[in-house]
């Protein structure tokens, strides 16, 4: 398959969850808050509580 049709399945794919994320309702949704916390959690159980962004 060439390089750019799969970036366009993958592109094509993202924005479908994106929109079944945007039709849940809004009362069921994660606050921000709630995201931010669980990547901190996430952070400090798997990596001792760093980020490396390389």
């Amino acid at each position: 398959m060439d390089e750019g049709t799969e970036v366009d399945l993958f592109a094509f794919k993202l924005t479908e969850l994106q929109s079944r994320i945007a039709s849940i309702d809004p009362s069921q949704r994660l606050s921000n808050i709630a995201k931010k916390n669980r990547l901190l959690n996430y952070f400090d159980s798997c990596c001792d509580g760093r980020y490396s962004g390389s």
